[in-house]
């Protein structure tokens, strides 16, 4: 493990040592271009002769819209002022690991925290329409973009900030924090900046350990450039990693094609190498289902992640059935388990939620526990377990299999055990009265209670009826492509097939059998 990181090290250092005239010039100075050093002709050779430069060394691009507003009878300040004294205080928090720019767009106007907190997703970039894609900030020129809102009031200023991933086109949740003099202003804003930026890292392999672990590694961009300051770092252990699926186009692999959030599924950072090969994550992958798109082997899929710390104390997540998105999951029970992997034994007692009249449970921020496995039932069956972050996000939603077929069916199952066990009752009732009537010499009673014993349904009666219902459930649970609920009627029908095995077994049946045969020779029955 340490000779490959050694060897990741090795080969980082080594492009760096090739291109550092050429490559780390341009990436890690700002007034510095190939054009200004170079002639065309060198400049063209250098062009198709530099590697690229490697993820690790890449800074970001980021840009920072800033509005400084102010209610009326408000102290103020000015524009130039206030963008310089964040300028320095960014590139003294983050030095050459950012690309810093200030922007001052006509669209967000007046850039209100109220009009950036409402801000989503479609009104900065829309790839739905390949022919006509819209992108307010583009890619190939930024990476993050952050909105900084100062708003003089008359207790002093308020300071608003939230981040836009271009590449992934995601928004951070907003965080707002006052300041009562002009001074505070550049610290509170490097503050909530730092608070809002959510690193990127990038897939890069994946192992299993002794004990059939899984890890999974990654790199992270601008890992080898470490800030100034030590508040800055990237990722930490314990970190909580969101992942992300970019689908490139095949003639054109900078074009995005589609965009795959994976929902439910997150990579919980358990290392980070910070002196063999800095920028190097390891971390236990976290999906509520037997496989991930994420790490798959595809030329025009990028795997990437996102580093996201909790803005809230708790999440609201809202149960929902997956066949119709309107209707929330009543009175459900929940668990919530405080452990890493879902086949680990639990290191907390469990967190006991029922959803109420909307479907919503609140699960609250644990700081020692980043992610949970929330376990929703119905009835004394698991309908889902699924990975959860809480404080990510304000509020979450969660689509859950439609376990209707399978509550139809236990009712039914309910009536056939009824039925079985009525059937079993009358059994024992029939061979008693036969019983006493040998005893009281009652020939003709001893023939009518044997008769109407024998009447009574047999195990392959029921092996019929319980086939009946399970084919009929199967049937409707394919039609809605439903598969958990067809393989929860197959085990939920196996238990029951499992309980005829109990009741009709051989050994009995023979004993019972004896006893009858012994009854009528008593009674001179032949």
């Amino acid at each position: 493990m340490n000779l490959q990181r050694l060897q990741l090290k090795v080969s980082v250092c080594g492009r760096l040592q090739a291109i550092a005239a050429i490559v780390c010039a341009a990436w890690l100075t700002t007034g510095t271009t190939l054009a200004q050093t170079a002639s065309p002709a060198e400049e063209s050779a250098d062009k198709t002769q530099a590697p690229p430069v490697p993820f690790v060394l890449q800074p970001y691009r980021v840009a920072v819209e800033l509005r400084v507003l102010h209610e009326r009878g408000a102290r103020n300040v000015s524009f130039e002022s206030v963008r310089q004294e964040i300028s320095d205080a960014l590139e003294s928090m983050y030095g050459r690991m950012w690309r810093l720019t200030f922007l001052r767009s006509g669209w967000l106007t007046p850039g209100t925290p109220t009009q950036v907190q409402a801000l989503q997703p479609s009104e900065l970039v829309d790839i739905s329409d390949p022919g006509n894609p819209f992108e307010r900030y583009s890619e190939t020129e930024l990476d993050k973009v952050l909105f900084i809102t100062v708003l003089g009031t008359s207790a002093g200023f308020a300071v608003t900030c939230r981040e836009f991933d271009t590449r992934l086109h995601d928004l951070s949740p907003i965080l707002t924090q006052h300041t009562p003099q002009p001074y505070g202003i550049a610290p509170v804003a490097a503050g909530l900046v730092r608070d809002s930026f959510r690193p990127v890292l990038k897939y890069h392999r994946q192992y299993s350990d002794d004990d059939g672990n899984s890890h999974i590694e990654l790199l992270t961009q601008a890992g080898e450039l470490t800030p100034p300051d030590t508040a800055a770092q990237q990722v930490r252990k314990g970190d909580v990693l969101r992942l992300f699926q970019r689908m490139m186009n095949r003639r054109n692999p900078t074009k995005l094609r589609q965009l795959r959030p994976l929902q439910l599924t997150y990579i919980r950072v358990t290392a980070v190498d910070l002196d063999v090969s800095r920028g190097l994550t390891t971390g236990a992958m976290l999906s509520h289902g037997p496989s991930t798109l994420f790490g798959s082997r595809s030329r025009h899929a990028q795997q990437l992640a996102l580093r996201q710390r909790p803005a809230a104390s708790s999440s609201k997540l809202r149960l929902i059935q997956r066949s119709r998105e309107n209707k929330p999951l009543i009175c459900q029970r929940v668990s919530v388990a405080f452990k890493l992997r879902s086949h680990d034994q639990d290191q907390a007692p469990q967190l006991q939620l029922l959803s109420d009249r909307n479907g919503d449970i609140t699960i609250p921020l644990n700081p020692d526990f980043p992610t949970v496995w929330v376990y929703v039932y119905s009835g004394t069956k698991t309908l889902a377990r699924v990975p959860y972050a809480p404080g990510l996000l304000p509020s979450d939603s969660v689509l859950l299999p439609n376990d209707s077929i399978r509550l139809a069916v236990e009712g039914d199952l309910k009536l056939f055990q009824d039925e079985l066990i009525d059937t079993i009752a009358l059994r024992e009732v029939q061979f008693s009265l036969a019983k006493k009537a040998v005893q009281e010499q009652r020939t003709d009673d001893v023939k009518q209670h044997l008769a109407e014993y024998f009447a009574l349904p047999e195990k392959d009666d029921f092996i019929d009826k319980l086939s009946l219902i399970q084919v009929d459930a199967e049937r409707r649970a394919r039609e809605n492509n439903n598969r958990f609920a067809e393989r929860t009627v197959q085990q939920v029908c196996q238990e029951m097939r499992d309980s005829l095995d109990l009741f009709f077994n051989e050994k009995s049946r023979s004993k019972r059998m004896s006893a009858i045969n012994n009854l009528r020779r008593q009674a001179g029955i032949d």
